[in-house]
């Protein structure tokens, strides 16, 4: 018999009465880095709602992975209506927290129950706008980086906005721009 099987056989009949975990061990002698595998926490919110296109929805997606919800990962992603991707963003998943939780140093529990409703509210209607840019509202060079693309967005009575936030206080609002053929942010606070 190999001596790797006759040590593997001991160790496994010491493991069988408890006296060391065979895992422990194991790792110890032949340590073996394992990589980060997103088995814990898996959540998909799926809806669609027009943007690219006037007359068809596109599919929003918004997903979370990770260990756990608190240092989970999210993507956010939009495919127009005949499924090519327009839209990504990544970030992570404890930038949902925002000023909602009233507590200076509120519990884990709290915090992933306040990322869960935050997740599942992100696509909630008052995210989206029609039209994205409202004929009154005006152009501040401190939030919209380019006047050309507002003022065509602002032509646009059809034009969906959608705005989410990230963080406490970085909001984003983006939509699709008919002559660029491609989605853009419109409006970027803080």
């Amino acid at each position: 018999m190999r001596p790797i099987l006759i040590i593997a056989s001991v160790l496994m009949l010491i493991t069988h009465h408890d006296l060391i975990k065979f895992d422990d061990f194991f790792t110890s002698v032949f340590p073996v880095k394992s990589p980060t595998v997103y088995k814990n926490v898996s959540s998909t919110k799926t809806i669609y709602h027009k943007f690219s296109s006037k007359t068809k929805p596109d599919k929003f997606e918004i997903s979370l992975k990770g260990k756990t919800i608190l240092s989970g990962k999210i993507t956010f992603t939009i495919h127009n209506p005949s499924g090519k991707l327009i839209y990504k963003d990544s970030f992570d998943a404890n930038l949902l927290i925002d000023y909602g939780i009233n507590d200076d140093n509120p519990a884990v529990k709290q915090q992933e129950a306040y990322i869960t409703k935050r997740f599942a509210t992100f696509f909630d209607n008052d995210k989206f706008d029609q039209p994205a840019v409202k004929k009154t509202d005006k152009f501040d060079k401190d939030y919209s980086e380019d006047i050309k693309v507002w003022k065509e967005i602002r032509a646009d009575p059809a034009a969906v906005g959608f705005t989410y936030l990230t963080g406490e206080e970085n909001s984003r609002s983006i939509t699709w721009s008919i002559n660029q053929q491609k989605v853009v942010v419109y409006f970027s606070c803080c």
